[in-house]
């Protein structure tokens, strides 16, 4: 259940920080403080989304594995 939300909620997050540092560094002057933000959730979405993906596969594999047996 975590990892399938931990996936959801990280790509989405990613998808937001993607957004937000196009706005902030789309405008007539450079705001910094939303480019960082926008970085933060960038890449904090992505670790995230990545490990709610592994995780969900080593417990999908381990249960496909017990049904076997």
């Amino acid at each position: 259940m975590i990892a399938r939300l931990l996936a959801a909620l990280g790509f989405s997050a990613s998808g937001v920080g993607l957004t937000v540092y196009g706005m902030a560094t789309s405008m007539s002057s450079r705001n910094d403080s939303m480019a960082n933000i926008g970085l933060a959730l960038l890449f904090g979405g992505l670790i995230a989304g990545i490990i709610g993906v592994a995780i969900y596969r080593a417990d999908e594999k381990r249960a496909m594995r017990s049904h076997d047996s």
